[in-house]
């Protein structure tokens, strides 16, 4: 007879007015028990199930405060809820998170498998990027990419020749000295390029 992870192998006979069985865990232990806790249920492993549970439960609160576990909720959030502010963007337009980060895989959840593909982020100022903006967050299509680099990889971004070569905003941002978005509020008014990168912006 089997219930939960334990396998009823032999009966021992009375012990204090109480009929006792030797089960077997999927574990891997034997224990002696009272055969009535067995068959009602009551004890369903040698006690591997509640250690087991307890590990299972503190994971998950270890990665609930870990920073990495909302960068995947808001991309999750982006892709499939429809009543969030950037859906429009992703989901919207087809982007999806892949199986592996949203169900898990191989006996992990998804935010475990994300982590572990990431890895650590590198510091507070890198954010998760897609390397191809119309692929889906993946581990083979998601790195930690700076400001500069997330903008140097945006489909809306804007492209100027600076100090010879082809360069985003926010690069040239980085080379010039000045905020990028008194670049953009340039760029904007009309400003011509030379005049919005050599400009000295107000103190």
């Amino acid at each position: 007879m089997k219930v939960g992870r334990l396998t009823i192998v032999d009966a021992l006979g009375s012990r204090d007015g109480h009929r006792m069985v030797a089960c077997a865990c999927e574990c891997g232990a034997r224990i002696e028990i009272r055969r009535s806790s067995v068959v009602s249920g009551h004890t369903m492993s040698c006690g591997c199930l509640k250690r087991d549970a307890l590990i299972e439960r503190q994971t998950i609160d270890n990665l609930s405060r870990d920073p990495r576990y909302f960068v995947l909720q808001n991309a999750v959030g982006r892709c499939f809820d429809t009543e969030n502010p950037g859906y429009a963007n992703y989901g919207g337009r087809g982007i999806t998170v892949c199986d592996r980060w949203r169900f898990g895989e191989d006996g992990r959840t998804g935010a475990e498998c994300f982590c572990d593909d990431m890895g650590e982020r590198p510091s507070s100022g890198h954010s998760l990027d897609r390397k191809d903006n119309d692929g889906p967050y993946s581990p083979a299509n998601c790195r930690w990419a700076t400001r500069t680099e997330q903008q140097r990889n945006t489909r809306s971004n804007a492209i100027f020749f600076y100090s010879g070569a082809d360069r985003c905003l926010a690069e040239i941002s980085d080379l010039c000295g000045i905020n990028y978005k008194t670049l953009v509020t340039r760029i904007r008014r009309g400003w011509s390029p030379s005049r919005a990168f050599s400009h000295p912006a107000n103190r």
